[in-house]
């Protein structure tokens, strides 16, 4: 291997790495650089080397690129090489290198530099005139000049390989203070870089080399049947259809052919599911079955009616609460009526709105808010493994995860290990699709809202921020605290029942031997706790 270095006056230090093992080397040659051509002297023994330093990967560069083409006739740099090899050019020269006809009349010691200064010029005309080219209706599109020489000395210009390519160790030829400018902007580069929010990504599949596949008699894939094309169930979509093509796996005519507005069944489940959001039942009490098996409708012509404004509002679920949403029945009471309730005792009818409890992500969003811990930050991902990187097992998820205020809707559901907060209160299982959440009323539910290590910490933090409110007497700390849980004030009997307890209570500290601060505490943070753990906070009228 050969290449060349800029020695100092003095000691120089050579140092050779690579990223292969060195093969063995038992002798290194320093030597000045050899000329280009093989005869010591000829015409470049004429002139004087340059005082300049030179860059050596970029000398190297054209070192290389002179002897592969020295013999070329064809090469753009011909009249160069027959000017080193014969000192001399070319009595024939072609119309681009007419310019180069006048070099023979001159003394040997200026053709070489005269040369030179001709080449100089010839680049410059080829890149202005390439430059002009391009901005013609014929040039727009172009890959080239027209003009097969000069489209040749434009490549030699433009070739990011070729000999006016910057070399890779173009930095160490830099000036200092250039240098250091060029390390400040890369590390603001990086500080810019690592400030960036990671973009969001979702998992997808793609189609790769579609198959039919054979017939699985009685579902073992050890006794195959006949090959049979893709497409639909002949159940569903009749004997009369048109197999898949080979390009596609049946996926995207899948999706097509449930999102189409002729299907009975998409929109109705979906305006069916969006129904059951709102109201806690759906008017198809089976969501997960619109079969033989599942209930009927309750309100089969509006299930209908609704389905068809869904498919014609262009499937805006947005469009569909809004409309939910104002309507007369969604804004009723749900005041008790003995009379309508003896008649319709499940209120399929809906003559009023069912009392519902909050969801268990509500419940957990709602304590937070109150005690004013809630963080509203919007985006990001709670979860720290990359996709395609998660294995289930509850060894890959850090509990630490669920120690966050953010809100429910950014916590990971992870199967192996699923959130207690949201285990508590009917959440369903990820483990299997579920249209619905079954609903229950346990005592773990109320010894959790009690006793939580997540119930503790939240109205700690409230009862601390309603003892700072050193401006308020004991009363109006109580109607404060009722606004903040219920959202209404206190009346004068829960005032007073209120701070009898809060009486009570401490009384019951005095006996400990605590710090009266810590008691005061306590007496307050029992008082937000029984008030979060209460129907009228947990259940919606």
């Amino acid at each position: 291997m050969e290449g060349f270095y800029t020695f100092e006056p003095g000691k120089n230090r050579v140092r050779l790495e690579s990223k292969i093992p060195f093969p063995h080397i038992d002798k290194l040659l320093i030597a000045r650089p050899r000329t280009t051509t093989k005869e010591p002297g000829g015409i470049l023994s004429t002139i004087s080397v340059p005082d300049k330093t030179l860059v050596g990967s970029l000398t190297m560069q054209w070192a290389e690129y002179l002897k592969k083409g020295s013999g070329e006739k064809a090469s753009p740099l011909s009249v160069w090489n027959e000017l080193i090899k014969t000192g001399s050019v070319p009595e024939t020269l072609s119309e681009l290198n007419q310019r180069f006809e006048g070099l023979n009349d001159l003394p040997e010691q200026e053709r070489v530099l005269k040369a030179v200064e001709l080449y100089g010029n010839l680049f410059q005309e080829v890149e202005q005139e390439w430059e002009a080219y391009q901005q013609t209706e014929a040039g727009k599109q172009a890959q080239g000049l027209p003009d097969a020489e000069r489209e040749a000395f434009r490549i030699l210009l433009s070739d990011p390989k070729g000999v006016f390519a910057l070399p890779s160790d173009r930095e160490k030829y830099y000036a200092a203070d250039l240098k250091e400018k060029l390390t400040a902007q890369r590390d603001d580069k990086q500080k810019l870089e690592e400030a960036l929010p990671e973009y969001p990504t979702a998992m997808a599949v793609s189609d790769q080399n579609p198959e039919n596949i054979k017939v699985h008699l009685r579902g073992s894939h050890f006794t195959l049947g006949k090959e049979v094309p893709r497409q639909f169930l002949q159940v569903i979509a009749g004997e009369d259809q048109t197999p898949i093509d080979d390009q596609h796996s049946g996926r995207l005519q899948l999706a097509q052919w449930l999102t189409s507005g002729s299907h009975p069944l998409t929109s109705r489940v979906m305006v069916n599911r969006i129904w059951r959001w709102h109201f806690g039942e759906g008017l198809v009490r089976t969501p997960d079955n619109f079969g033989k098996l599942g209930e009927r409708p309750t309100h089969p012509e509006l299930l209908d009616w609704l389905a068809v404004q869904f498919v014609e509002q262009g499937w805006s679920i947005k469009e569909l609460h809004r409309m939910i949403m104002l309507s007369s029945t969604y804004q009723m009471s749900s005041a008790y009526n003995a009379k309508l309730a003896e008649r319709d005792p499940e209120n399929r009818l809906l003559w009023r709105m069912n009392r519902k409890r909050l969801e268990a992500e509500a419940i957990r969003d709602s304590i937070l808010a109150v005690c004013g811990q809630l963080d509203l930050e919007m985006g990001g991902s709670m979860l720290g493994v990359e996709n395609r990187k998660y294995v289930t097992s509850t060894s890959n998820v850090n509990p630490v995860v669920y120690d966050t205020n953010r809100r429910s809707v950014y916590l990971p559901i992870v199967r192996s290990a699923l959130y207690e907060v949201l285990q508590a209160f009917d959440f369903a299982d990820p483990s299997v699709l579920s249209g619905d959440r079954t609903h229950t009323t346990v005592a773990p539910q109320a010894l959790f809202m009690m006793n939580s290590k997540f119930i503790l910490e939240n109205t700690r933090v409230f009862a601390e921020q309603i003892m700072h409110q050193t401006h308020l007497d004991p009363p109006e700390k109580v109607n404060l605290i009722y606004e903040r849980v219920f959202s209404r004030p206190a009346t004068e009997e829960e005032t007073s029942r209120a701070l009898e307890y809060l009486k009570l209570y401490r009384g019951e500290l005095d006996a400990l031997e605590l710090p009266q601060e810590e008691k005061t505490q306590l007496t307050w943070q029992s008082l937000c706790r029984v008030l979060i753990s209460s129907n009228e906070f947990l259940f919606v009228n």
